[in-house]
């Protein structure tokens, strides 16, 4: 009787050490959520086609994909780029360079209070949809005549978050009690 009231207060504890993890976890929200400022950051480094020179005061445009917002800046003469102040979501990169509107290979997702690093390849690669038709830079509304290969996003490892951490605590507790 003993053993079988240790397990259930163990594993009584691990669902509370799992919950208590797991509720501190922003919750994400849809509808009326404000699409304001943020305090997040995308940066990194823009190397023009052939990946050897830097894209030296290439544009590069930021559009929040579920607000809508762009957000504009223009890199340096070493192809150094930082856009600041923004909110947590996902964001399709584009960039103009000469007569070139390249657009990113994948959206970058940026969470709350994060600097957000990636390096961007410029490309010749006309994109297309599965119809054939150009990929159409969202908001803007032109179509892309060059892609980029959008590089380096960096995404914390699994155990280093507080779901991840959850998640290592209650399955090694619940090993621990099958074990008994």
């Amino acid at each position: 009787m003993k053993t079988i009231v240790r397990r259930a207060l163990a594993l009584g504890m691990a669902l509370v050490v799992m919950t208590g993890f797991t509720a501190a976890a922003p919750k994400q929200k849809t509808g009326s959520r404000s699409m304001g400022a943020g305090d997040s950051t995308i940066e990194g480094e823009i190397l023009a086609v052939g990946g050897k020179e830097p894209a030296a005061s290439a544009l590069v445009t930021a559009v929040h994909l579920e607000g809508s917002k762009t957000y504009m800046v223009t890199a340096d003469s070493g192809g150094h780029f930082s856009i600041s102040g923004l909110p947590r979501g996902y964001f399709e990169i584009s960039i103009m360079m000469g007569d070139k509107l390249h657009i990113g290979n994948t959206p970058v997702f940026v969470g709350p209070k994060v600097r957000q690093k990636v390096d961007i390849v410029l490309n010749d690669v006309v994109p297309l949809t599965d119809n054939g038709d150009p990929v159409v830079v969202p908001v803007l509304d032109q179509p892309a005549n060059a892609g980029a290969d959008v590089k380096g996003l960096y995404q914390k490892p699994f155990l280093k978050t507080k779901t991840g951490l959850a998640t290592l605590i209650g399955s090694t507790l619940a090993a621990l009690l099958i074990l008994k």
